[in-house]
């Protein structure tokens, strides 16, 4: 791996990885996922977790954030597994999908801190 890897870089290899570091952390510690619903004490959009999401997907896709990604993640993570048109649910990973969007979230959060010491949201700014 590159010292000086550049904030473009990274953010390029954040957005490819960061779903994928949350699921393996996820299966290697043989934790299952998490038994969270949607529908807790705080309503999902108002979770720190979306934020990146957002930000994860605007960088993926400009423009995202301007039209409603968290909106429509929240609303399909709250919907029945056999409704929600969530890409995970074609990978049989088994539902509630929340805690494994969340671990990714956090997972890139946790990277972006490592190498750039702010929050994903901040570094992809």
């Amino acid at each position: 791996m590159r010292e000086n890897i550049t904030r473009k870089v990274f953010l390029r290899q954040a957005a490819g990885f960061g779903a994928l570091l949350a699921g393996t952390s996820l299966v290697t510690v043989g934790a299952p996922p998490s038994t969270a619903s949607p529908s807790s004490a705080e309503p999902p959009a108002a979770l720190e977790w979306t934020r990146t999401i957002e930000a994860w997907c605007d960088l993926l896709v400009p423009g995202a954030a301007d039209h409603g990604v968290v909106d429509f993640v929240t609303t399909q993570l709250a919907k029945k597994p056999d409704d929600a048109l969530l890409g995970i649910r074609y990978f049989d990973w088994p539902p509630p999908w929340a805690g494994f969007y969340q671990a990714g979230a956090n997972a890139l959060d946790a990277a972006s801190r490592a190498r750039f010491g702010v929050p994903f949201v901040m570094s992809s700014g």
